[in-house]
């Protein structure tokens, strides 16, 4: 007979590593996996050398005549061409009759002032003149007016009588100021000027006749 089952004991201390296993058996080949997407089309390749010709084949034999085609219809007309040369000049014709007078032209305008001519040449001397009459004696028609330049100022005029002219005329300076003007006024008298104001009197005399 069988005794009653007795307690566990105590756990043994753990073994050492068992040597490794065999090699398992390899597993079934998976399932194909799902197509990929097209790729984008790649570059275009460099042209390729060009390949030696290759012989020239037989001649085929003659094909047999076709039947004749049908007309074709007119073609379209053609754009006109470019414009020729111009031709030689003819000859000249007969000169024709002459034609009748034309009716009287209207007075045109005026025309612009020419440009003044060259001067002439001179002409020859004419005739002697006749004496003229004896004019009146210079001394007993001459006239000597003055004028004062006083001290302090610059100009005095020596005017003609009235009926005479001017004919010359001059200015004592005893002062030692520049004179800048001394000549006649037109011909009634003669103007004395100087640079700045004199510090005494000057006189301004006119000869008239």
């Amino acid at each position: 007979m069988t005794g009653a089952k007795g307690d566990q004991g105590i756990q043994g201390e753990k073994g050492d590593t068992g040597n490794t296993g065999a090699a398992g058996t390899n597993g079934t080949n998976g399932t194909n996996g799902v197509d990929g997407a097209k790729g984008d089309t790649g570059a275009t390749g460099a042209t390729g050398a060009q390949g030696e010709q290759g012989l020239q084949g037989v001649q085929g034999i003659q094909g047999v005549k076709g039947d004749a085609g049908t007309n074709g219809t007119n073609g379209t007309n053609g754009v006109d061409g470019a414009a020729g040369p111009t031709g030689a000049t003819g000859a000249k014709g007969d000169t024709g009759a002459a034609g009748t007078n034309g009716t009287t032209g209207a007075k045109g305008d005026t025309g612009a002032k020419g440009d003044t001519g060259a001067t002439g040449a001179t002409g020859p001397q004419g005739p002697k003149g006749e004496p003229g009459a004896t004019g009146p004696s210079g001394v007993a028609s001459l006239t000597v007016t003055q004028a004062t330049i006083a001290a302090g100022t610059t100009t005095g005029t020596a005017t003609c009588p009235s009926g005479k002219s001017v004919f010359g005329g001059g200015v004592t300076q005893t002062d030692n100021q520049s004179l800048v003007e001394s000549g006649p006024v037109g011909t009634t008298g003669w103007k004395a000027r100087f640079a700045s104001k004199t510090s005494s009197a000057s006189t301004v005399y006119a000869y008239c006749g």
